[in-house]
């Protein structure tokens, strides 16, 4: 022993065994937790966007279905719960959606107050209006997230702020300190009736695992079709 420390000698050092090393987390219990963490949240998001619950679910099942598809480079990420909340946001306002047979159907079931006039605004408007005015987030995190300038969402912001107090009575008789809490007691009011029926983490896993075999198939599918081609053209020539 060391007279000034309880240090073992450096002998035992380095004959001791080297400490187990930190296990890797399980892929399935990793994306399982994120699942249970944000899919409800962010299927009362995307209904803010859409204003149809049916949409809104589909999002979030199509965006973790792509998470799980870019496992292990979303658990990577220093915020795994943001590149889902893109993908959902990226679909839940995809232009796409207004070709499908029942748009105009789900449409007109928009019921009345904010969420009539948060689905008259710009997709572009909608999501800065979400992020920054009812989910707190602050202008420069919005303005990643919504892929635009600072300047740009802050204008986008302001402009959205006046077509949606044109449409809403109670925003614009609040003062414009208080316009932000009004905003968001609209939008709680407008989820109370909204039941999430997001997919199991589950079946989000088995959907992408199968999307991922299709993939492959179809591509191994075309590389035999151009292989077959060029052993033709090889042997006609």
């Amino acid at each position: 022993m060391s007279v000034f420390t309880d240090d073992p000698p450096r002998a035992d050092l380095a004959t001791a065994a080297p400490p187990d090393p930190t296990p890797e987390p399980d892929p399935t219990q990793a994306f399982d937790a994120l699942h249970a963490a944000h899919a409800t949240t962010l299927s009362r998001q995307a209904y803010l966007l859409t204003g149809c619950g049916m949409l809104a679910d589909r999002a979030v099942g199509w965006a973790f279905r792509r998470a799980w598809e870019h496992w292990p480079e979303v658990a990577g990420r220093s915020d795994p719960g943001g590149w889902v909340r893109a993908a959902a946001y990226d679909y839940a306002l995809s232009p796409w959606h207004t070709f499908s047979p029942g748009h105009r159907r789900r449409t007109a079931e928009v019921a009345a107050g904010v969420l009539t006039a948060m689905v008259s605004l710009p997709p572009a408007y909608r999501r800065v209006v979400l992020l920054h005015d009812v989910m707190g987030l602050d202008i420069v995190r919005t303005a990643l997230e919504a892929e635009a300038t600072i300047g740009a969402t802050e204008r986008r912001a302001a402009h959205a702020r006046e077509l949606l107090a044109a449409r809403l009575p109670a925003l614009a008789e609040a003062a414009p300190e208080e316009r932000r809490d009004v905003l968001k007691d609209l939008m709680a009011r407008a989820l109370a009736g909204h039941a999430p029926q997001t997919p199991t983490a589950e079946s989000v896993r088995r959907a992408g695992e199968r999307a991922t075999r299709h993939r492959t198939l179809a591509g191994l599918g075309g590389t035999a079709v151009t292989a077959g081609a060029l052993v033709a053209a090889a042997l006609l020539n």
